[in-house]
C-alpha cells in the first residue's frame, strides 16, 4: 500500500493512513493520518482522541523530549491500530496535538520511505 506523504510540513513529511480503536468498544473509532517518526519510542496521540475513543489509562510515564528536555507525565494506554488492513494492539501516549507513529508501531512494518516521489510504502508486516 501506498501514502502520499504530508505536503503541508516543511519539509513534506511521510505519513500513514490509521485506523485506532478501543478493544473495548469496536464502534467508536478514529482514522486519520500518522506522522512516522523512528525518533520517538512510543507512539503519541493527542489527549481528544483518547477521550473519543474512551481508553483507560494503563500507566504513566515520564515523558522526555529532545536533548533529554523535560516534557512531564503522561498516560498510557492499549488501542487498536489498523495499518494497511493489519491489525496491531498497542501501548500509546496521550500527549501533544499531532499522531505520531512511533517505534513500537514502526517496526512491526517493513515501511520503504521514497523522499523524491513523497511516497511511503507498506511493503509488509513482520
Amino acid at each position: 500500500m501506498s501514502y502520499q506523504y504530508k505536503n503541508d510540513c516543511n519539509p513534506p513529511a511521510p505519513v500513514l493512513r490509521i485506523t485506532i480503536r478501543n478493544m473495548s468498544d469496536n464502534a467508536r473509532q478514529i482514522i486519520g493520518d500518522a506522522l512516522i517518526d523512528t525518533g520517538a519510542d512510543i507512539t503519541c496521540l493527542p489527549r481528544v482522541i483518547v477521550r473519543t475513543l474512551g481508553g483507560e489509562p494503563v500507566s504513566t510515564y515520564n515523558v522526555v523530549g529532545i536533548d533529554n528536555a523535560h516534557v512531564g507525565p503522561a498516560n498510557s494506554y492499549f488501542l487498536e491500530f489498523e495499518i494497511a488492513s493489519i491489525k496491531k494492539l498497542a501501548e500509546v501516549i496521550a500527549i501533544g496535538d499531532e499522531l505520531i507513529l512511533g517505534r513500537n508501531l514502526i517496526n512491526e512494518f517493513i515501511i520503504q520511505l521514497d523522499g523524491p516521489g513523497k511516497i511511503t510504502n507498506i511493503l509488509k508486516s513482520e
